[in-house]
């Protein structure tokens, strides 16, 4: 495992980005770690963990028994967080960052979209209680969390395996389940990880489990629509059909020049949703340039909240 660096002084927050899991077979403690310059050519070996942090708390509040301490306070999702924590070592990878959601700023889907998320019922008190205590632990162990005024932690995610691959990690690992995130697999590079079923989904069982590569997900996604985050998509238009189209027509752009090949029926579905399909796709997409690199010091610094290019 690698051995944290000594701080650089530099004011700048990326220096000391992650926590390193240390453990293996000595067993040590976990130590807030970070990456220098001179390692930026170290780690086409390393293996950087990025985990969607909230809705890992949640897959813990309903999966595990609705635990109290004896004063009353729910504890559940935090014994989950707890064996998470004590299972690191057996995940393996040498850098973890916890990305998070921000309630700080507008979040710039709903400007696009006011109906963005809004049918998501409020997550219940006991586990709003924990989620505090839960990034409070988090924070006390030496664990990085990152959040951005008015983005998601999906755009965090995104970005960060951008910067990930910049630095040359030999591997990039999401614990997730989100299907969102699927749109960032490439081939064994960057995959997802269920860390409760202990599965691992690179390209293939991206394709394996909906029908689509990554660098189609997107645009299956503009179709189809997630009604779990209330995108539209095209009304009409299901899984089955919009694997159909991108097999053979590859994007979404190519789908609307072919309108005229498709049967009456398709193509009227097609072109009354077109303003949906195109809304839906900026929707998914996912933000990869919330980070600014600086090449030569492989320092990270975040750019202010709606920053274009």
């Amino acid at each position: 495992m690698a051995t944290p660096v000594e701080k650089s002084g530099n004011p700048n927050p990326p220096r000391d980005l992650f926590s390193n899991p240390t453990g293996g077979a000595e067993k040590e403690p976990l130590r807030q770690g970070e990456i220098s310059p001179r390692e930026k050519g170290e780690l086409a070996g390393k293996e950087l963990i990025i985990v969607d942090t909230f809705p890992f708390f949640f897959r813990n509040f309903y999966a595990l028994p609705p635990l109290r301490s004896p004063d009353g306070f729910p504890t559940g999702m935090l014994q989950g967080l707890v064996n998470f924590i004590h299972k690191l070592p057996e995940i393996g990878g040498n850098y973890i960052v916890f990305a998070l959601d921000s309630d700080k700023g507008k979040n710039f889907r709903k400007s696009l979209y006011p109906q963005y998320k809004e049918n998501r019922p409020a997550p219940p008190e006991d586990l709003k209680l924990q989620i505090q205590k839960g990034i409070e632990l988090l924070k006390g162990m030496g664990f990085k969390l990152i959040e951005i005024p008015g983005f998601e932690s999906d755009d965090v995610i995104a970005s960060l395996v951008e910067w990930g691959k910049e630095m040359g990690f030999g591997k990039i690992k999401i614990l997730s389940t989100d299907k969102d995130l699927c749109q960032l697999i490439e081939n064994d590079r960057v995959i997802l990880y269920d860390f409760f079923k202990n599965i691992e989904i690179d390209r293939e069982g991206c394709f394996k489990k909906f029908g689509v590569y990554p660098e189609q997900f997107r645009d299956y996604l503009s179709l189809v629509g997630d009604s779990i985050d209330n995108i539209p998509g095209v009304k009409g238009i299901g899984p089955k059909r919009a694997r159909e189209l991108l097999e053979k027509y590859g994007t979404l752009e190519q789908i609307y020049n072919h309108l005229e090949e498709l049967p009456a029926g398709i193509s009227k579905k097609l072109e009354e949703g077109r303003e949906s399909a195109f809304l839906s796709r900026e929707l998914v997409q996912l933000r990869r340039d919330l980070f600014q690199l600086d090449q030569e010091s492989g320092e990270l610094n975040r750019k202010s909240e709606f920053e274009k290019e």
